[in-house]
């Protein structure tokens, strides 16, 4: 599946597309994305922990 994304995000009308709507292509390979996303839950769960946000119900 990663093989496949990447190739789709290479091809130039995908990249415009994306790129139109504001979002920056970055094709890693599955660990790196891993490490970011756990990073990302970690950095923005402290945000909602620090600032008491909670979801309305």
């Amino acid at each position: 599946m990663h093989g496949a994304l990447v190739q789709v995000l290479r091809e130039p009308e995908v990249k415009a597309r994306i790129e139109e709507q504001g979002c920056d292509i970055q094709a890693s390979d599955p660990e790196t994305c891993r490490r970011f996303v756990a990073a990302e839950i970690e950095r923005w769960g402290q945000v909602i922990r620090d600032n008491g946000i909670r979801a309305d119900s």
